[in-house]
């Protein structure tokens, strides 16, 4: 049967995400190959292509908020969507965020940079970052068949600085108010300029400018 979710979100509202951190340690914990939608387990597609393509996904303008909606429905649920759209929803932007609220999370890479600009894109960045893992984990991302989300997450965020996409990163994240030196905020502007992505907004943001996408009675067939 068709799960309406019309009244889930005002129409032009941002969507409000109330979802309660579940941390696990990545240390000594299982990390989570499903997620709870009314009371019931539901299998979520764990692997960190998932999370690739939904990031992407989201950085697609020509993507419409009802084709975002069902899209991320289709990565995450490859067996079975649940009925409860909306916490479904709720369900995997807690999965993508590693167990975290947006605001817990406080590093320069990964999914966790949601209060600042965007700092790194799959699509621009993607050989980069393919590189940066063969060179410094061994790990191919093309012939992998399998890694969960979190642990590509952790690795991420672990990459070296001496690797080509944390340099990158950097230049991008940089605050040139702080740099007193004349020659020197002038050299890294310059870097900042040229390896500036297209579009400055987070994933998140991005997710809550999507809001209005519950809106309208959408049906999910």
């Amino acid at each position: 049967m068709p799960a309406n979710i019309a009244g889930i979100a005002h129409s032009g509202e941002a969507l409000s995400i109330a979802v309660a951190d579940r941390l696990c340690n990545i240390l000594v914990d299982p990390l989570p190959e499903t997620v709870t939608v009314e009371g019931r387990e539901y299998s979520i597609n764990s692997d960190f292509r998932a999370g690739v393509l939904f990031e992407m996904m989201m950085n697609d303008k020509s993507q419409s908020n009802e084709d975002i909606i069902r899209q991320t429905l289709d990565i995450f649920f490859s067996e079975e969507i649940p009925d409860d759209l909306e916490s479904a929803i709720n369900e995997i932007l807690w999965f993508y965020r590693c167990g975290y609220e947006p605001q817990k999370r406080r590093s320069r890479r990964g999914p966790e940079k949601a209060a600042d600009d965007r700092v790194f894109d799959y699509d621009i960045d993607g050989p980069l970052i393919y590189a940066a893992f063969k060179s410094q984990y061994g790990v191919d991302l093309q012939d992998i068949e399998y890694l969960h989300w979190w642990k590509f997450t952790a690795m991420f965020q672990g990459l070296h600085d001496d690797e080509q996409i944390s340099k990158i990163i950097s230049y991008r994240s940089m605050d040139l108010g702080k740099i007193s030196d004349k020659e020197m905020r002038s050299h890294y502007a310059a870097l900042k300029s040229r390896y500036a992505l297209p579009d400055g907004r987070t994933v998140e943001e991005k997710v809550n400018n999507a809001g209005s996408a519950f809106a309208g009675g959408l049906c999910y067939d």
